[in-house]
């Protein structure tokens, strides 16, 4: 009889490198997908298109959005409640995610340890947040003793991601550079390899046609990724002038793809307003695109997982960093940067007149 899995999954990335780790255990174990913190009103086009996918390597698959119409407290409760009766119904031996600090993740872990005591818990990556140590800001005694008082005793959120002391293995695209916590999770690779291969290929074909983005990519010479949008808002200046230097170094006919975040609203910046740029759907993981863009393709932004996961992908393509110089977290994230191939540049016109 085969063991069962279970993965916790909340962004584009998560979705990803959790159908890459399935795809290495469904011969033996009966992997289940749970689907947490989504956006109510939104299309999921990822959760459609692995429904219908014939060689998906989940059995099953739960679906839970991020708020209903009840407060957030008994909206949370209401899906542990939900959870309580799937999660009663397997015997897991393995439970992963790819952010530990997600309360639906932490709910089923303890009830999971206490229905299975040697359940093994492992990580999965999640971009930069594995390779940076970001402090989430911490909660007061008096909220945790209020969240306790209302969720269960079982309540304890972790600071820092990838950091939560029941983590026992990590699965990351780079384990030399892991942040000091997850370096005691004897952290192995993730096989990366897999977006070359056919049965992960056909998947993410499916999603960009969900998406109906494969003609729009094609035979675009530069793409510029930009950021989620806190990191937008907070560096506006920068992308703005980013933005003005493609618009005066831009004398050709071709087109310059601009691709924003998976979370971004609208089109802050307005490119839409000109025939030079062509807008990516930001709904779609930049991840799914890489495979399928031309070789001579040249990624342009600043510091992001989809500029790391784009070199990762698909080595030969140029990836440029514009060196946005209040971003501190270049200081950290350069030896990694350096290792794979990912150029600094000043500015757009410094690495065209290079």
């Amino acid at each position: 009889m085969k063991k069962s899995c279970i993965f916790f999954v909340s962004t584009p990335l998560h979705i990803l490198n959790s159908i890459i780790v399935a795809l290495n255990e469904y011969k033996t174990y009966n992997c289940v997908l749970v689907f947490i913190d989504q956006p109510k009103n939104r299309e999921n086009h990822y959760f459609n298109v692995i429904k219908k996918w014939n060689k998906s390597p989940f059995k099953k698959i739960l679906y839970y959005n991020s708020t209903g119409n009840l407060n957030k407290y008994q909206h949370r409760k209401n899906i542990f409640k939900n959870l309580k009766i799937e999660l009663s119904k397997i015997s897991f031996s393995k439970i992963y995610t790819c952010n530990d600090r997600r309360i639906e993740f932490i709910y089923s872990y303890k009830f999971l340890k206490k229905k299975n005591k040697n359940i093994k818990c492992f990580y999965i990556d999640d971009g930069i947040m594995s390779y940076i140590i970001h402090k989430y800001s911490w909660e007061s005694p008096l909220e945790i003793l209020i969240k306790k008082l209302y969720y269960g005793s079982w309540y304890n959120k972790t600071q820092i991601v990838g950091s939560s002391k029941f983590i026992t293995n990590s699965i990351v695209a780079f384990p030399k550079f892991v942040h000091r916590y997850l370096k005691k999770n004897n952290p192995i690779m993730l096989q990366i390899d897999f977006f070359k291969k056919d049965i992960f290929l056909s998947f993410l074909e499916k999603t960009l046609k969900s998406f109906n983005e494969k003609q729009n990519i094609k035979n675009l010479k530069y793409i510029l990724i930009l950021p989620h949008q806190i990191e937008l808002k907070k560096y506006w200046n920068f992308y703005s002038q980013l933005k003005k230097n493609l618009i005066d170094l831009n004398k050709s006919s071709y087109k310059i793809g601009i691709k924003y975040h998976p979370f971004q609203n609208g089109d802050p910046l307005n490119f839409k307003n000109d025939k030079k740029f062509s807008l990516i759907n930001p709904d779609i993981a930049f991840e799914c695109i890489v495979p399928f863009l031309d070789d001579d393709t040249t990624i342009i932004g600043d510091i992001s997982t989809a500029m790391i996961y784009s070199k990762l992908i698909k080595k030969n393509l140029n990836v440029v960093l514009i060196k946005n110089k209040n971003d501190i977290r270049l200081n950290k994230l350069r030896p990694l940067l350096n290792e794979i191939g990912i150029f600094e540049f000043d500015s757009i016109e410094n690495y065209l007149n290079r």
